[in-house]
């Protein structure tokens, strides 16, 4: 997974880290990254949808898969 950090963005890169620790759905995303303009939130979301495989556990929280 660290090899697919290199290329994202700053806060890309502060979600896959957050999805490292625990399992979260998007809405905890957005509360964890209150100080971020909710536009560069979507753009995040999109380049770690985009390299990054994601799952989902039994309550629905998004994780990351290897």
């Amino acid at each position: 997974m660290s090899a697919e950090l290199g290329g994202l963005s700053p806060v890309a890169r502060r979600m896959v880290e957050m999805l490292q620790v625990r399992p979260l759905f998007f809405y905890d995303l957005c509360l964890e990254l209150g100080d971020v303009p909710y536009r560069e939130i979507l753009q995040a979301w999109g380049e770690v949808r985009e390299r990054c495989r994601f799952g989902r556990d039994e309550d629905g929280h998004y994780i990351l898969q290897e």
